[in-house]
């Protein structure tokens, strides 16, 4: 049997200044709360006066607009894949409803740059990650998509981490819930509203025969990494006989700066998976 394990991180949910790290996890369904906050991932979307597409239009709202959620109604309308949610929220002008789809699932703010995160479906069920790059200056954004291999994942934006070059760190762990399926993660480097570098981390594990696992260490979370530096940390091991807990291991460990946008040395120029 072929256990995956997910990728370890530490994922801190906090709040730092004009940063706002949040995070959240996915298991099949958008989920949004009542009395909280979010931000508009949709540009120009609808606000309605009642949960329905054919009702009054009361405005229309801008990307990375903050909204206050008022009531989760259970109507429904099917759009990118999903059945999304009729919400009722209020700005600071207007109260009325929009479709949950709308909505940014988790939100990184940065001086003038906006990170807004939300998924769609394709025509085939494939779960597909997206990420607006929202400018407030210039009201423009960029979006990227990212095909998942499953829907049980953790997202976090974890701020720079001791990072000078970057602005923001996007993790996404794959966390599986049965045998077979995909493991491992993706970290994406964020400077403003561009990503720099997208790295793929892998775990996996044999019961009782082997295990691989991979993570990036950062400044902010281990001392002895100098600033600017980040830490590669990779380990395979073979159990040679479980019942007295003999095994073998290999470590490999690397650091890597971000000069000019890119990360010197390349990543995993050195070694293979």
């Amino acid at each position: 049997m072929k256990i995956h394990v997910s990728v370890l991180f530490l994922l801190i949910t906090l709040s730092l200044g004009a940063q706002n790290i949040a995070q959240l996890d996915y298991g099949g369904h958008l989920t949004f709360k009542p009395n909280t906050t979010a931000f508009l991932f949709g540009d120009n979307v609808k606000l309605r006066k009642a949960p329905d597409t054919t009702s009054e239009e009361l405005a229309l709202l801008r990307i990375g607009t903050e909204v206050t959620l008022l009531e989760i109604t259970e109507v429904s309308k099917a759009i990118n894949g999903f059945n999304s949610k009729w919400i009722k929220i209020k700005t600071d002008i207007y109260e009325g409803y929009l479709l949950d789809t709308f909505l940014s699932t988790a939100t990184f703010i940065d001086l003038n740059y906006v990170t807004l995160i939300n998924f769609k479906r394709d025509t085939t069920e494939t779960l597909h990650l997206r990420l607006r790059f929202y400018d407030t200056q210039t009201t423009q954004y960029e979006e990227k998509t990212y095909k998942l291999p499953h829907e049980s994942i953790h997202v976090a934006h974890l701020g720079a981490k001791g990072l000078d070059a970057l602005s923001n760190i996007l993790h996404v762990n794959y966390t599986p819930e049965a045998c077979g399926m995909d493991s491992g993660g993706r970290c994406f480097f964020i400077k403003n509203n561009t990503i720099v570098e997208a790295l793929s981390l892998y775990a996996v594990s044999e019961a009782g025969q082997f295990w691989q696992s991979e993570a990036l260490v950062f400044p902010a979370d281990d001392a002895t990494i100098g600033r600017g530096h980040f830490k590669f940390a990779q380990e395979i091991g073979t159990v040679i006989d479980e019942d007295s807990q003999w095994y073998k291991k290999t470590i490999v460990e690397r650091q890597y700066q971000i000069i000019e946008g890119k990360i010197t040395p390349e990543f995993r120029s050195a070694y293979k998976n």
